[in-house]
């Protein structure tokens, strides 16, 4: 565990001091940033998918299999960035 605490990584934690309207209006922000984020820079993901693709003469987007929270499964969709050897 010691090994693990010396990390640097991102913790995530629900500090028990923050009332329901503080963490309400960072998740109303945190969705609206990620929005406008995604649609501003959505002409550059559909550029680099085309490129990928042309490129790699393979779909530009690939599927990877994550394990998340309790172990629960999920998709996690990248753009092709590798060449075959």
């Amino acid at each position: 565990m010691a090994l693990i605490d010396s990390l640097v990584g991102a913790s995530v934690e629900m500090h028990p001091n923050q009332d329901f309207t503080s963490r309400f209006v960072k998740r109303i922000f945190d969705v609206l940033a990620a929005s406008f984020l995604l649609v501003c820079l959505s002409w550059l993901i559909v550029l680099l998918v085309a490129i990928a693709t042309y490129d790699t003469r393979q779909f530009g987007i690939f599927a990877q299999k994550r394990v998340g929270l309790r172990g629960r499964l999920f998709y996690i969709y990248k753009i092709r960035t590798m060449v075959p050897d």
